[in-house]
């Protein structure tokens, strides 16, 4: 069984933004661009059934997702991702907070960290962070804004090349 996530895909024209300026940093591991996603919520391994009909529950309108900055996680001198920040909105607050309510009624504990929406579009192993500091100085983000109208449940496999994302189901908003 792989572990569960909630999410929002990002449409081919932001996934290419968000991948054209791509360079070899040493300790960098690129995700693929057809795996970038905002992650709504992380549950884990458990069975799929009870969240895909929680999920069916959650009734929200389209949210609008901006960019703000590249900025390394959770702290720039222990770096485990590279991400591009997204500004949370009104819209995409109360959608995360609807997905937690309707999981949360489905036996699934609350997430115990605040929301913080970002893109990972790298994983740092043993990246040096002084190496990565002229990187992200110059590295300015230029995708555009976009609408999203449904968000998805995933199913993540971990394999020794990396993780592969597949969609369990899909839901609607507006």
């Amino acid at each position: 069984m792989g572990r569960l996530f909630v999410a929002l895909r990002l449409p081919h024209s932001v996934r290419r933004a968000l991948t054209e300026w791509r360079v070899e940093i040493p300790g960098l591991r690129w995700m693929p661009s057809e795996q970038l996603h905002l992650t709504l919520r992380f549950i884990g391994s458990t069975n799929p059934s009870p969240v895909k009909e929680a999920l069916l529950k959650v009734i929200s309108p389209p949210v609008t997702v901006s960019f703000e900055r590249v900025r390394l996680f959770p702290r720039s001198s222990t770096p485990r991702v590279l991400a591009a920040t997204v500004l949370i909105t009104p819209e995409l607050q109360a959608l995360h907070a609807r997905i937690e309510t309707a999981l949360e009624q489905a036996g699934i504990d609350r997430e115990g960290q605040p929301f913080h929406p970002h893109v990972t579009l790298a994983r740092c192993k043993n990246a040096d962070p002084a190496s990565l500091k002229p990187f992200l100085e110059e590295t300015g983000l230029h995708a555009n804004a976009c609408e999203l109208d449904a968000f998805h449940l995933f199913e993540s496999i971990l394999h020794p090349e990396g993780a592969k994302h597949t969609v369990l189901e899909s839901y609607p908003l507006g």
